[in-house]
């Protein structure tokens, strides 16, 4: 009976599981709370479930797919694993060369300055780019090293009266910066309401077309879910019955 009331559990479970759809697989458990986490404070249903090798899947509803991806991609998710110049110039060996040096070292000003710039309330995300000073082959003076800053904000952020501020932090946290050779972008992010209407222009044929079969499944999800239920009282009134037949 233990196994049988089990087995039922994990039909309707993998049923109502089956309504869902895969937005993103193969994620970190970091990256899979930090999506449902930035779904559901959209008001989008969104739920996690194990994968192969500690990965994590998220999934959600057919109908709200071009609102999450839309909200999203608002929010920058999922970041992925950082590579740049650090991965390139890995050390190997006890011995490294001055190219490599010199490119762990802009890698981790770099990735260091961008980290302090992306806590600024508003901003998504934060890349710095930094050309280490040099000495000039021609005068043998040392040039001074330029740095270009590129944030993607909010559009409810006013960044552009922290310019200033955002210069001088960068001119004291890395040597050899001039105040005039920081250069700052500042990009705003499409809203969610106006990117959902782009995404939801190019899958509007993708659901047209498969709303059908979408209807179907769910129907079917619908009707399996009824007959586990069904089953598992039928199930617990004849084991009931049972019962009460040997006490008397």
């Amino acid at each position: 009976m233990k196994i049988a009331h089990i087995a039922g559990m994990l039909a309707l479970a993998a049923c109502l599981g089956a309504c869902k759809e895969p937005l993103y697989t193969n994620l970190s458990e970091r990256e899979a709370n930090d999506i449902v986490g930035a779904l559901l404070a959209r008001d989008i249903p969104a739920e996690k479930t194990p994968g192969e090798e500690k990965t994590w899947t998220v999934s959600i509803d057919h109908e709200d797919f071009a609102r999450a991806v839309a909200v999203l991609k608002e929010a920058d998710y999922p970041h992925g694993p950082a590579s740049g110049l650090g991965d390139v110039f890995k050390k190997q060996g006890l011995i490294s060369s001055p190219v490599e040096e010199r490119a762990r070292l802009t890698y981790a000003l770099s990735e260091e300055m961008a980290g302090t710039l992306s806590r600024i309330d508003g901003v998504v995300v934060a890349r710095v780019h930094v050309a280490l000073a040099t000495p000039d082959p021609l005068t043998g003076q040392q040039r001074p090293s330029s740095v270009s800053v590129f944030i993607k904000h909010r559009t409810d952020a006013d960044l552009q009266r922290l310019v200033p501020r955002i210069k001088t932090l960068v001119v004291n946290g890395i040597e050899g910066a001039t105040y005039d050779n920081v250069s700052v972008g500042l990009f705003s992010v499409q809203t969610a309401a106006g990117a959902s209407a782009v995404v939801a222009a190019a899958v509007t044929d993708g659901w047209t077309q498969g709303r059908p079969a979408t209807l179907l499944g769910a129907a079917a999800c619908l009707v399996l879910a009824g007959a586990v239920l069904a089953w598992l009282a039928w199930r617990r009134g004849v084991a009931g019955r049972a019962k009460t037949g040997q006490a008397v």
